[in-house]
């Protein structure tokens, strides 16, 4: 069987873009995919930033309860859309903004509190350990993404890549020696309107509601967003 990925970028829970999710899923239903593979940031984490915020938006309890709980749903959604797929949940930067608040303000507990993968348990779904790993499939590098200019990560793996974090989309081709690399940036699916995501200026941004698939080892980007 050939295989046929999709690769849902940066949700963000709990402020991800409902309509967008739901697009999600309608594409799911019908495309019948060998693999779906979450890039990180499936959480947004706010409540644990390091960067100034608005202390009395949330609390951490609720903000990671809901988050997870809006993220198990959309995995129970996924797999009974697509109950043959392989599923993966890879993990990004805003992940690591829990163990690293744990490192700053209380070093002593960081041996005895759970990482933030063990706290992803959904069934059905792989999860990476550490936003430093990455999947592969036939050739096909996919990662949550640390770099933001198209293209440094294809180079700096010399291989096809696909990746979210930036929040924007594109694809990028360059000829090497042994053959054509590409990357594609998936953009997100997080609602920009929301306050956790007001930390650029949103309106202004590229940033873009997509997500991306992976046929017969060709990119293709699915834009989720209605045309003014």
């Amino acid at each position: 069987m050939k295989t046929k990925v999709l690769f849902i970028p940066d949700t963000h829970f709990p402020y991800v873009s409902k309509t967008a999710l739901k697009k999600v899923l309608k594409l799911i239903k019908k495309g019948k995919f060998t693999h779906i593979i979450q890039a990180g940031d499936l959480l947004d984490l706010y409540s644990f930033s390091r960067y100034e915020k608005d202390a009395n938006h949330t609390t951490p309890h609720e903000e990671l309860s809901r988050g997870l709980d809006m993220a198990a749903k959309m995995w129970a959604d996924i797999r009974k859309a697509a109950p043959k797929a392989n599923l993966y949940q890879l993990i990004g930067n805003h992940e690591d903004r829990l163990s690293k608040t744990i490192a700053r303000k209380a070093p002593e507990l960081a041996t005895v509190c759970k990482s933030i993968s063990d706290l992803y348990d959904f069934p059905g779904v792989k999860v990476l350990k550490s936003s430093k790993e990455h999947l592969e499939i036939d050739g096909v590098i996919y990662t949550h993404g640390h770099y933001t200019k198209l293209g440094d990560h294809a180079k700096y793996f010399r291989a096809p890549v696909v990746h979210g974090h930036s929040h924007k989309i594109g694809i990028f081709y360059e000829r090497i020696s042994n053959g054509l690399i590409w990357e594609m940036d998936c953009g997100f699916l997080a609602d920009k309107d929301a306050l956790p995501l007001q930390y650029t200026q949103s309106k202004l941004s590229k940033w873009t509601l997509a997500v991306g698939i992976i046929e017969d080892g060709q990119p293709r980007l699915v834009v989720l967003e209605a045309r003014s």
